[in-house]
């Protein structure tokens, strides 16, 4: 059997394309955790860890506008009100636990 370029091409883009859509259906992308339902149980459970030490939180984003149908602080390119809310909260239990105690 003689097979000519432009016939393996044609294999190869679509082996291509079904590797593709196979790794879309089979490995979908995981939608980011809310932090703040259960009135705020992964902050912290998020909160609890760190303080252990068994976990490193890196905060790149919080909930953006672009992957979200909430509120928007400004625009459509920066971070939600639930966002802002989410990162301020995780923010304060920090520093409530990094504080000095008062005397």
């Amino acid at each position: 059997m003689n097979i000519n370029i432009s016939t393996k091409l044609q294999y190869f883009y679509i082996s291509l394309l079904f590797i593709i859509f196979a790794g879309v259906f089979f490995f979908p992308k995981e939608e980011t955790p809310n932090l703040l339902e259960n009135n705020g149980k992964g902050v912290f459970d998020l909160s609890a860890h760190w303080s252990q030490g068994t976990i490193v939180a890196i905060i790149r984003h919080v909930e953006r506008c672009d992957r979200s149908e909430n509120q928007c602080l400004e625009g459509k390119t920066g971070i939600t009100v639930v966002g802002k809310k989410m990162a301020m909260i995780f923010f304060i239990i920090q520093n409530i636990k990094a504080s000095p105690p008062q005397k």
